[in-house]
């Protein structure tokens, strides 16, 4: 196996809850059944605790200026994002951190971030669906992909909306430490899933 790893999750105000608690969970439990394959997930934000858009207190691992360079960095979406596009200082983070990473990951809407920082270009992205349009505007160069539950374009990876960020971690344990270990955790985690290519 090809070891993975230190994944960090960025967190800010009304993140959605399941676009980071899913990739989490998966991460967190790879890491459980072989911890010398799989970093343990951490999670970062610019203040403490965060409040999720449904109201759950969150409190990061890390504040951003002390958190470590994860070398995958998964951004996930909510309501919050509309905000953060407009902190110059929270884009300038991910800028960074997603430059030095070795793969960058978005889920939902998260996947706005990645296109108003140019960390993706001409990229194939996906988001929650009603967020198409929203990302359509700022895509630039990028395609913006209506059919796909994930998009792999090589160091960035998107997922559509909440849910999709299990199946996008799922799928990227797949590639990285094959399929029967990605089985292994789905099948702990109670999900249905199976070892699939993607045509995004």
């Amino acid at each position: 196996m090809t070891e993975i790893p230190s994944i960090g999750i960025l967190l800010f105000e009304d993140v959605e809850l399941l676009d980071f608690a899913g990739p989490f969970e998966v991460f967190s439990v790879a890491h459980r059944l072989d911890p010398h394959a799989v970093a343990a997930p951490f999670t970062m934000a610019d203040r403490a605790p965060v409040r999720t858009f449904n109201g759950m207190i969150v409190h990061p691992d890390f504040l951003c200026d002390e958190a470590p360079a994860p070398e995958i960095l998964l951004v996930p979406g909510g309501r919050g994002v509309y905000r953060e596009l407009e902190n110059p200082s929270f884009l300038d983070f991910i800028r960074s951190r997603g430059d030095s990473a070795d793969h960058v990951m978005s889920v939902c809407n998260g996947a706005l971030f990645l296109a108003k920082t140019k960390l993706a270009e001409n990229a194939r992205l996906t988001t929650h669906h009603t967020d198409f349009d929203a990302l359509r505007a700022i895509a630039g160069g990028n395609t913006v992909v209506e059919d796909a539950r994930v998009t792999d374009n090589g160091k960035i990876i998107t997922a559509a909306g909440v849910s999709a960020g299990i199946d996008m971690s799922l799928y990227f344990l797949q590639n990285k430490l094959g399929s029967a270990f990605a089985v292994s955790v789905a099948r702990y985690l109670e999900y249905a899933w199976k070892p699939h290519g993607l045509a995004g």
